[in-house]
């Protein structure tokens, strides 16, 4: 588990230092041949680590809100954030890496409890915390790319 958490937080600093260096001004712009922006694939990620974890585990999500979950979870979109909420780069970017140090402070009891069953979009069935994290690291993977490719199209295009 130590690798999956060493692995899950150095993914997500090198993502807060490219984010940290961008201009807030492409943050909301959704680019071309994407559906959200990069705003919304950071609160993505967010939600999605504690709602394979805790709420796998039946546990109560810490340090976000319902409504900050529904506004980033699986199908939603930038429309769907609230304006409740502080989705400033820089809270973004703290929770990034809150999410995964309080799972990593829960991991124990994570890990002894029974996980609802779910299988992901491409197939993976998560059984317990380990698969959790494992398949979280991936989705990073993915939505990381994704906001760097984000990136560089707004840069070419001056926005």
């Amino acid at each position: 588990m130590v690798y999956l958490f060493n692995t899950a937080l150095a993914f997500r600093q090198h993502l807060v230092n490219q984010v940290e260096k961008m201009d807030d001004d492409i943050m909301d712009v959704v680019p071309n041949g994407f559906k959200n922006n990069i705003r919304w694939n950071l609160s993505h990620m967010i939600v999605t680590q504690p709602l394979l974890t805790y709420r796998l585990a039946g546990m109560e999500i810490p340090h976000l809100s319902l409504e900050f979950i529904d506004s980033a979870k699986k199908g939603s979109n930038p429309e769907d954030f609230s304006l409740n909420e502080d989705y400033s780069t820089k809270h973004l970017c703290e929770l990034l890496l809150e999410v995964i140090k309080q799972s990593q402070r829960d991991a124990e009891k994570l890990s002894q409890t029974e996980f609802k069953p779910y299988e992901t979009s491409i197939g993976f069935i998560i059984k317990n915390f380990e698969d959790a994290m494992a398949f979280s690291n991936i989705h990073d993977g993915i939505h990381i790319g994704r906001i760097i490719t984000m990136r560089n199209q707004l840069v070419e295009m001056n926005v």
